[in-house]
């Protein structure tokens, strides 16, 4: 009866080796996927080119599970990963980026904005542990319609893509001595970045940038705009710079705050949400102006969105609703007088209105009694649109302004003096806050 026993344990052990083996590898023959059909381990081979240049080509590539960043890599990957890096340390022009995968319908657990950019911080952890420097390599994620094998793991889930790397300046030794520079460069440490070989131009004494935007410079902004709305607790903050001897020609505290304004605008036109930007004048005697033209003249840095209560915007909203604000121009002409008070009542009203999206503001324009009364309410109203246009210049969105003229017709003093027609000749702005 024992040897019956034996005899029959033998037996299945050996059906199990014939019918079984060649449809599962063991942990012994390929550590980390004991229990893997092969034929689904045979279908997923690995290779990564640059340009006709093969850098990886393996039998197998690295793998997700459905809604999680950690990446389950066999040797055979692991050693491709080795060569990758090899390949970047041998080839010190080159950077790699590493664009993550994602269905939207994941579960996103991680502190990345989507789960694409996990997984590619994942492999870029490896391949910085194989000696590779932070700064060359940049990640992303992609949403994308992805098929899951088995319906439950992704296998590969990042594409590399090898670019010429933008050979970074050495550091100077007062970073504040150097700060308009012909090449754009904008990073929020490892975790984002990008580079061009253009930049911003400004006038002297200008605070829009010349237009048209540089492509390459057009489509860094647009990777910047991605970036913040995958990373919602995200802040870009634009610094202006400015010349004391350059005349302020804008309506704010100073030309720096005014050409961050200005950007700020191209940012909120791709899509960015106002509220993620916030803007700071700097004054910086040492800007190089070629032919009167500043190249650069924006400093960009990333900051965590305050989850407290502003402060300030409760200040704000008591000065803006004491009254109207009344500014005055010269006989004439669309020139208006400002003087630091109104400057910084602007300051406040564009950073109200910016974190206030439904807050309205009136723009009437007012003429004095010289001259043809039709004339004076056309006057009246390219006065109020003068204004309308440096408030929207400066981040203000049109659909919070509104602009109308009343000409001649209602004067706050007498016509028959020069003073009384000098307060007459004015624009009214009137915040209506709620």
């Amino acid at each position: 009866m024992r040897n019956l026993l034996i005899l029959l344990c033998c037996i299945l052990l050996f059906g199990l080796f014939l019918f079984g083996g060649s449809k599962y590898y063991t942990a012994a023959n390929n550590a980390g996927y004991c229990g893997v059909p092969a034929k689904s381990l045979a279908s997923h081979p690995w290779k990564v080119t640059d340009g006709i240049k093969s850098v990886v080509d393996k039998s197998d590539i690295f793998r997700f599970a459905q809604s999680s960043n950690v990446p389950i890599i066999p040797d055979v990957t692991n050693d491709g990963l080795k060569e990758v890096a090899g390949y970047l340390k041998s080839n010190a022009d080159k950077n790699l980026t590493l664009t993550g995968l994602y269905e939207s319908s994941e579960n996103n657990k991680t502190q990345f904005g989507n789960l694409g950019m996990a997984r590619a911080e994942a492999i870029k952890e490896r391949l910085v542990q194989y000696g590779v420097g932070n700064s060359r390599i940049l990640t992303k994620g992609e949403s994308s319609s992805i098929d899951f094998d088995n319906g439950k793991e992704l296998y590969g889930g990042v594409n590399f893509k090898f670019s010429k790397a933008v050979q970074a300046k050495p550091e100077p030794v007062k970073p504040a001595a150097i700060t308009n520079v012909a090449t754009l460069a904008i990073s929020d440490g490892t975790r984002f970045s990008t580079k061009t070989d253009g930049n911003l131009t400004f006038n002297n004494s200008s605070y829009e940038f010349n237009k048209p935007l540089p492509a390459d410079v057009k489509q860094s902004f647009r990777e910047v705009t991605t970036y913040l709305k995958e990373n919602p607790a995200k802040m870009l903050v634009l610094t202006g710079l400015y010349d004391k001897d350059e005349e302020n020609t804008s309506i704010l505290p100073n030309l720096g705050l005014a050409r961050a304004n200005n950007v700020k605008k191209a940012f909120t036109n791709l899509g960015v949400n106002s509220n993620q930007i916030d803007t700071k004048g700097l004054l910086n005697n040492n800007l190089k102006f070629n032919n009167k033209i500043l190249t650069g003249g924006i400093n960009y840095s990333f900051a965590t969105k305050s989850e407290t209560v502003d402060p300030r915007i409760a200040q704000i909203e008591k000065t803006l609703k004491i009254g109207p604000k009344y500014l005055y121009f010269e006989t004439g002409k669309n020139r208006v007088v400002l003087d630091k008070e109104l400057r910084s009542y602007f300051a406040d009203l564009i950073y109200y209105m910016d974190r206030n999206p439904d807050s309205k503001v009136s723009i009437i324009g007012h003429t004095d009694d010289q001259g043809d009364a039709g004339a004076n309410k056309r006057l009246g109203q390219k006065r109020a649109d003068f204004i309308n246009d440096y408030l929207r210049k400066n981040g203000i969105s049109g659909k919070q302004t509104n602009t109308s003229s009343m000409g001649e017709t209602s004067p706050i003093e007498s016509n028959k003096t020069d003073e009384g027609r000098q307060k007459n000749r004015r624009v009214e702005v009137k915040p209506i806050i709620k």
